[in-house]
């Protein structure tokens, strides 16, 4: 992760007292690099244009923070299959907020709510992980007004709704030997409780994204239905020499007028190379003995790019290069 802290001109010059000229130039030789890292999802922008230091650090510790995904839903909805699917197909780590709360530093205080979001968001800045799915968060308002107040905003709310009678059935299937079964008086004391608060969806839809998924499903049936929604939009144009022209121009509408970025494979797998990357280092073998880069390093090195923060439409160029790539 890099922290950029972006300040307009004036402002710098506001605050340099020296020559203008160092300072356009210093301007114009970082944007390529700036654009280079944050095509990775990389960059973290601090907005330092603020008179005030304090604004301005508490962007800063804003920005420390990993991209947050909430998933809710009745026990044995599916929360935790579904998390650990997503952390398979999205780069992300997974927290149980409940096992959190078993943290040997909370102890009595989980009943202190600021304590217990304030020591999670202390928790968040310290970490390595650019993006976590939080499984049973937040459990009323207080909690996520604190959580914005005092962290990030919240980039999506996963829903996954099942019937009473399905959530059930999944509980009876562990076996009562297994250590997450806890028996019908108690999930559907559960259940009603999470029904009782469940004017929250309209609350939470107010404040962020809210994803609604039926998950009566077979899960792998729900975690498909769930990827239409967080799936980034790609376009793959494909064309002969003798319309390569109209190509490059149809593309260029898309960027234009519809918000997509082009992401030339063949370029981002020489400029990782040339970098000295760590996919770069993974590929570079397969560079110099001229041997077909597998699959899964390209599509390990595309999903570093296409679920960053901030963009979800994407044209692919140079890729894929056949229909195994395809199917792959």
């Amino acid at each position: 992760m890099i922290i950029h802290f972006h300040a307009r001109e004036e402002v710098l010059f506001s605050r340099i007292k020296g020559n203008k000229l160092k300072i356009k130039n210093f301007l114009e030789q970082k944007v390529p690099i700036i654009d280079y890292y944050t095509k990775y999802g990389l960059i973290r922008n601090v907005d330092a244009n603020s008179i005030d230091t304090n604004v301005i650090y508490s962007n800063f510790k804003q920005q420390l923070l990993p991209e947050i995904y909430l998933i809710i839903g009745k026990r044995y909805s599916g929360k935790s299959q579904i998390s650990n699917l997503l952390a398979k197909r999205i780069p992300m780590h997974v927290i149980n907020y409940n096992e959190f709360l078993a943290h040997p530093s909370i102890g009595k205080k989980k009943t202190d709510t600021e304590f217990v979001i304030n020591f999670f968001l202390k928790l968040g800045r310290e970490g390595q992980n650019r993006r976590v799915i939080i499984e049973d968060f937040p459990a009323n308002k207080e909690f996520l007004n604190l959580f914005v107040k005092n962290g990030k905003e919240i980039r999506k709310i996963i829903y996954l709704d099942a019937d009473n009678q399905v959530c059930s059935e999944r509980m009876r299937a562990l076996g009562k030997d297994h250590k997450g079964y806890i028996g019908c008086a108690q999930l559907n004391k559960e259940i009603s409780e999470f029904e009782r608060n469940k004017d929250l969806l309209e609350y939470y839809k107010k404040k962020t994204e809210l994803i609604e998924v039926n998950a009566d499903s077979n899960l792998d049936i729900v975690m498909k239905n769930l990827m239409k929604s967080l799936q980034p939009s790609l376009l793959i144009f494909s064309s002969d020499d003798s319309s390569k022209n109209l190509k490059t121009d149809i593309m260029n509408v898309f960027v234009k007028d519809h918000g997509y970025e082009i992401l030339n494979v063949s370029d981002i797998i020489n400029e990782s190379i040339q970098r000295g990357t760590e996919f770069g280092l993974k590929l570079k073998s397969y560079s110099e003995n001229m041997t077909h880069i597998p699959n899964n390093l390209i599509i390990e090195l595309l999903k570093a790019i296409i679920f960053k923060e901030a963009n979800n439409k994407y044209i692919l160029v140079n890729y894929p290069r056949n229909s195994t790539d395809v199917r792959y």
